[in-house]
């Protein structure tokens, strides 16, 4: 009967130094959850920023790199050894760095879109007829804009001519809404280039202008004036 009794206490012990063996340590424990927090962390970054750009790219990327994510995530550390956490450590700290690699890429794209937004955002189309009463026949109609040293492409296109007293329609003017001052450059059928001054652009009429440009046949002086449609 003793003898039973020492083999049983021998088994309880032995039973009992294997579960131990078999649970973490508190510090192994500590180190693991931590890791694998900041890996939740880091997809839950990417994740956000993913959803404020527009460029959908990184998508499948993304949903690859959740599917290990969400392995990690089922791991319960309570019932590995410390050896055991420490072969997983790595593949945790990896895939964090992946998402953090991807991380830059969406940081990069957002601030992208971003500055073409605000870009955009310093723009407005603005709708115009221009009317030639320089007395002379027009190859080229350009507006300077002298804040930001811009000039906008031959809004008669390529190949046109405004003859005197003609008007052109349909011509579309970018103009910076930041901008305070501009100019208009043309050029007549001699290649020869004049400088009309010109008005406020971004407080005209939203809803188009008619842009009268005529030359001082006396002292050379020209002037771009802005008007309505209704002025026509």
């Amino acid at each position: 009967m003793k003898k039973r009794i020492m083999i049983g206490a021998l088994t309880v012990l032995l039973t009992g130094t294997m579960l131990v063996a078999c649970k973490p340590s508190e510090e192994k424990l500590h180190e693991a959850e931590t890791t694998r927090q900041v890996l939740i962390e880091a997809k839950k970054a990417a994740e956000e920023t993913f959803l404020d750009i527009t460029d959908s790219s990184k998508k499948s990327e993304l949903e690859a790199l959740a599917e290990r994510e969400a392995e990690i995530e089922s791991i319960d550390f309570t019932k590995m050894s410390d050896k055991k956490i420490d072969a997983v450590l790595p593949d945790i700290t990896g895939l964090t760095q992946e998402y953090q690699s991807l991380q830059s890429t969406l940081n990069e794209t957002l601030s992208s879109e971003k500055n073409a937004k605000d870009e955009e955002a310093k723009h407005m189309d603005l709708g115009s007829y221009i009317i030639n009463k320089t007395g002379l026949n027009i190859i080229e109609v350009k507006i300077h804009d002298i804040t930001a040293d811009t000039y906008s492409d031959n809004l008669l296109g390529e190949g046109v001519v405004l003859e005197q007293g003609y008007t052109l329609m349909g011509a579309v003017l970018d103009v910076n809404v930041t901008s305070s001052e501009w100019e208009v450059v043309i050029k007549d059928e001699n290649n020869t280039s004049h400088t009309l001054e010109c008005g406020d652009l971004k407080s005209a009429d939203k809803e188009g202008i008619a842009l009268v440009i005529s030359l001082d046949s006396a002292t050379g002086a020209g002037k771009a004036e802005i008007g309505s449609y209704n002025d026509l």
